[in-house]
């Protein structure tokens, strides 16, 4: 696909993102966005975010902060009020003295901004935190949402499996794969209603791998279990319990509502199930036949 030095598309989850800049900067993105680049032609743009350097030291204040992450007390990214949405300011992982981007997100209008450092005449946007926040802010500007789950393409059946960290998300994308059927993802993916079906899609990661995207025609909830077992979930226990699972912050009631409505919606569409599993191939016929 072409792109330019200040100018290029990303296609994520049929959601389109534009870099650019008026500048002599040359934007450059992380690995595992190379192959979500499209032609600049690329029309319905979801999202035109201007990349701009340097970072202005106006903007490097946390003021009205309303959320903030932390690991190990060491600062990851603050989200603060500003303007008519939020600003957001990234701080470098290897460094969390040194501000790494500061986005602009309005709530209002499809033109954001990304402030950053260049480094050698080149500036990366999206480097490493704010990709993935730039997609949860695409999100709730539109019929999306992002969950924590592995998805699998079984012949012409999507499934998608979620759950807690270390209940094996990854373990069972790799039961499917090695029996032939294909991963989409084992970490994050992206749901989206597309003329009434639901599809689930991969996201961009550290790694290099294709856009991928199939129909969703059921999820499951994982708990690790000595017998496989399966209960399909209906009303309130299904929906809270997938949406526990989303990708979300809880600073903005907009957003909590677009979420809710997102999985309500889902919930309508296709089966919730809660399934416990031993860590083996049977459970591939165990679904294929209870579900």
């Amino acid at each position: 696909m072409t792109a330019t030095a200040n100018n290029q598309i990303l296609k994520i989850a049929d959601l389109a993102i534009k870099l650019w800049s008026n500048n002599s900067v040359k934007i450059d993105i992380e690995t595992g966005y190379k192959q979500f680049v499209v032609d600049n032609d690329y029309g319905n743009i979801a999202i035109e975010i201007e990349v701009i350097t340097p970072i202005p030291l106006e903007l490097k204040n946390d003021d009205n902060m309303v959320f903030e992450t932390n690991d190990d007390g060491k600062r990851l990214w603050h989200v603060c009020t500003f303007e008519d949405g939020y600003k957001v300011i990234v701080f470098n992982p290897l460094n969390t003295d040194e501000i790494q981007q500061v986005a602009i997100i309005s709530l209002q209008t499809k033109q954001w901004k990304i402030y950053a450092e260049q480094h050698s005449n080149t500036v990366i946007p999206l480097a490493y935190p704010m990709g993935p926040l730039i997609m949860y802010y695409l999100t709730v500007s539109n019929n999306a949402i992002m969950i924590h789950s592995s998805g699998i393409i079984d012949g012409n059946k999507g499934r998608l499996f979620s759950g807690f960290s270390g209940v094996g998300k990854s373990t069972m994308a790799q039961i499917w794969n090695d029996n032939g059927n294909t991963i989409i993802n084992d970490d994050r993916l992206f749901l989206t209603i597309q003329n009434d079906r639901i599809c689930m899609h991969n996201s961009p990661m550290f790694y290099d791998d294709k856009p991928k995207m199939h129909e969703l025609n059921a999820i499951y909830l994982l708990k690790q279990t000595k017998e496989n077992d399966i209960r399909r979930l209906t009303d309130a226990e299904a929906i809270s319990r997938l949406l526990a699972f989303c990708i979300q912050h809880g600073y903005d009631k907009q957003f909590l509502e677009h979420h809710l409505n997102m999985v309500f919606d889902i919930y309508n569409k296709i089966p919730i199930y809660e399934l416990g599993f031993k860590p083996d191939a049977e459970i591939i016929d165990f679904i294929r036949t209870h579900e």
